[in-house]
């Protein structure tokens, strides 16, 4: 055999494991002997290069790997002990996920009326992120009370999130020229854009104060997805476990 017909037969067979314990059909049928003596094992490995044959191999035995893990986790939440970690560790999340949701909904109300004392109740903001915020001017108000803003009358404020602590920067899109004497509902309604984002931007203390609402929100918001995180990966490891915070 050639070096690469050598790795090629390696990767049939870690393949054929594989395919073996997910009931899959294997490489080569049931004579694997007359396979790797066959005109079509040969052409195919002769079609690859060696490091596409080895990097084959390794995301087969990975894969191996990891279909072994699944049914020993599986065989063990099937028990009654692990029925009972994984009834736990479900609920865990479900409060987890459910407290986030209320972390964010309870702040980005307290911004919202924040901005509508800021700039009046023609202004809004939208879900509150770990990273960003819309704001801009609401046309209306959904019946789940999420904001619709004016198309284009919206810029975006970045801040800090639980690892970058001088972000504080916004940012908005051009929508071309508009009449400034003509009296449009339109013009108006850009002339309000216009002025509110300039008695947004230039209220150095009102803009502390957010950057601090910001801020507080950014480091819980930050612990509900440390923990979510370590108990998802515990109930998909439960063998291999992270502490949760």
């Amino acid at each position: 055999m050639t070096i690469k017909e050598k790795l090629y037969k390696e990767y049939v067979i870690a393949k054929n494991k594989l395919n073996a314990l997910r009931g899959e059909k294997l490489i080569g049928g049931d004579n694997i002997e007359e396979y790797f003596n066959s005109n079509t094992f040969a052409y195919y490995a002769k079609s690859y290069t060696k490091d596409e044959i080895n990097r084959m191999i390794h995301n087969a035995v990975i894969a191996y790997e990891d279909e072994v893990e699944k049914l020993r986790v599986e065989n063990y939440f099937n028990t009654e002990e692990g029925k009972a970690e994984k009834e736990n560790l479900t609920k865990q999340i479900e409060e987890g996920i459910n407290e986030r949701h209320e972390l964010i909904i309870s702040t980005t109300k307290k911004i919202d009326s924040f901005i509508k004392e800021w700039l009046g109740n023609g202004w809004g903001c939208g879900l509150v992120g770990n990273s960003s915020i819309q704001i801009g001017m609401v046309e209306n108000v959904a019946e789940n009370k999420a904001n619709h803003f004016y198309f284009g009358h919206t810029f975006t404020l970045y801040y800090n999130d639980y690892f970058t602590k001088d972000r504080f920067e916004m940012n908005y899109g051009c929508m071309g020229s508009f009449g400034l004497l003509n009296g449009s509902k339109e013009s108006e309604l850009r002339c309000q854009y216009l002025l509110g984002m300039g008695k947004f931007s230039t209220n150095k203390e009102k803009l502390t104060e957010l950057k601090n609402i910001l801020a507080d929100f950014c480091k819980k918001e930050y612990k509900y997805s440390q923990t979510l995180d370590a108990l998802r990966h515990n109930l998909k490891h439960p063998f291999d476990k992270k502490k949760v915070a």
